[in-house]
């Protein structure tokens, strides 16, 4: 089985690290003023009770192990109906952003999973245009 997300408006770290690109670095940064940011739905503190069955190292595994592929639209750089919070805020400014910062997360600290990130360019969030 094979799972597609595409440009979810936030994502659950398996972590407690945010990360960024900054002038062309990946870099770890967060906020002082967000301590929830590693709470559930945005990390795994606090997380719901189907999910507690298992430990964190274990929640790792089941990920890594899943095959997933990501489709990045480019262009889904807009605010409409995105998480505004400064849980997901932590994650980046918008859902490309942030599927490009969940993207090397996974490379850094899920680095044998099958999870591969596409790129889709010029499209947003409209679930109609595909090119």
């Amino acid at each position: 089985m094979t799972f597609a997300p595409s440009n979810p408006t936030s994502y659950m770290y398996l972590q407690s690290e945010r990360y960024k690109f900054i002038n062309a670095n990946f870099v770890q940064h967060e906020d002082p003023n967000c301590p929830e940011f590693i709470h559930y739905i945005y990390g795994v503190k606090e997380r719901a009770k189907y999910l507690e069955q298992l430990t964190v190292k274990e929640l790792r595994e089941n990920f890594s192990s899943k095959k997933v592929i990501y489709l990045m639209a480019e262009a889904d750089n807009g605010t409409d109906m995105l998480d505004r919070s400064c849980e997901a805020k932590l994650q980046g400014v918008d859902r490309f952003e942030r599927s490009i910062n969940f993207h090397y997360y996974t490379k850094k600290h899920l680095p044998s999973s099958e999870h591969t990130f596409l790129s889709i360019p010029s499209v947003g969030h409209e679930k109609y245009i595909v090119p």
